[in-house]
Parts: C-alpha cells; sequence; structure tokens
C-alpha cells in the first residue's frame, strides 16, 4: 500500500515538473515583437521611393546561425529577401517583420555575408549581462547622454568597438537606429518613428 503511494506521489511530481517545464519553454519561445506592422509596412513603402529616405540604409540588427549577429540595413534586407526568401515569404513586410523582430535567423554563408551584411558578430558579453540584470535603460544610462527620443553615445576610449556594437543591437530592440557622423565620427542613437518620414 504504501509503495503505491510513493510510486504515485512520484508521477504525480513528474508529470508537474514536466508540464512546468513545458510552460517555461512556451513562454520562453515567444519573443517580443519589438517592431509592430505598421512600422515594417512603413519601411516597405519607403524603399519604393526613389532616391530612398536614408533611413532604407540605416545600420540594422537581425540573428545569424552562425557568428550570432549582423550588421546590415533595410536596403541590404530587400536584396536579401529577392534573392534568398522570395519564396519562403510572401511579402518583404512578412520577412522584415520575422527578421527585425529576431523570430529568426537568417543563413550566412561566405557569400551572404559579403552582399548582404556590412558584418557580423558576437555579442559582447560585458554589455549584454549589464542588459540581462538591469535592462537596457543601464546602457543608456551608463554609455548615453540625451532624451528619449535622441541620445549620443558618451566619448570613451575605453569602449571597443564590439561593445559599441552590443549597445547598438540592444537599443535597436528598442527602436533606437544607430547614425555614425562621418565628420566628427560620432555615434547617435534615434527612435525610429522620428527618422520616418511622414
Amino acid at each position: 500500500m504504501f509503495g503505491m503511494r510513493y510510486l504515485n506521489l512520484v508521477i504525480i511530481s513528474v508529470g508537474l515538473a514536466i508540464m512546468t517545464l513545458f510552460f517555461v519553454f512556451a513562454s520562453c519561445s515567444h519573443k517580443r515583437n519589438y517592431f509592430d506592422h505598421t512600422i515594417v509596412k512603413e519601411v516597405d513603402r519607403l524603399r519604393s521611393i526613389e532616391p530612398p529616405p536614408p533611413v532604407i540604409n540605416s545600420p540594422v540588427f537581425v540573428l545569424v546561425r552562425i557568428d550570432s549577429v549582423a550588421e546590415t540595413s533595410f536596403a541590404r534586407l530587400a536584396i536579401l529577401y529577392d534573392v534568398v526568401y522570395k519564396k519562403q515569404y510572401k511579402t518583404f513586410a512578412d520577412f522584415l517583420y520575422q527578421t527585425i523582430n529576431q523570430k529568426i535567423k537568417i543563413m550566412n554563408t561566405t557569400n551572404v555575408n559579403d552582399a548582404f551584411f556590412f558584418n557580423t558578430f558576437k555579442l559582447d558579453d560585458s554589455i549584454t549581462a549589464i542588459v540581462r540584470s538591469k535592462g537596457v535603460n543601464e546602457i543608456i544610462n551608463k554609455f548615453l547622454i540625451g532624451n528619449k527620443d535622441e541620445y549620443e553615445l558618451k566619448h570613451d576610449k575605453s569602449i571597443s568597438h564590439t561593445q559599441i556594437q552590443t549597445i547598438a543591437f540592444h537599443l535597436f530592440a528598442i527602436q533606437l537606429i544607430m547614425g555614425r557622423d562621418d565628420y566628427t565620427g560620432a555615434i547617435s542613437f534615434r527612435k525610429i518613428s522620428s527618422i520616418l518620414p511622414h
């Protein structure tokens, strides 16, 4: 009798543990949508304008299967869609939505890297640890100056290129687009809504 109760308790406990793990993994797999369909459709519309507005060539960060992250642009993603992904996605807007919301990882072979990405890189562990433990606002407070719609990277020679790219990747997830001043070398971040033509 005691053995049967014990066996039932073990079965129930294992079942509850499996259900808990299932719900944890299920909730983790539904990533947040950083960019809504309105923004994606506007970017899709803008790529057909000649000459294209500057936002089309702004840095965009996407997940790739090797090297973790790629820096590209909306214009290059449009070409990538036409060449590689057109059969998988009905429209460029569908592909763009999945890509910039980090729902898919782009294949990155040598040909893809050379033609469609500015560069690929692994995220800096120290910057990503800050985001995981304290949130993106901690990056903003620590490394940037400005207000909620426009920031500039503080001049700090101790920040590596990979750390800057990692900061830009995490800020992209909250719709802050990186810009570089070719004359001064300053790096800024602006809300995508403020740089989309109205």
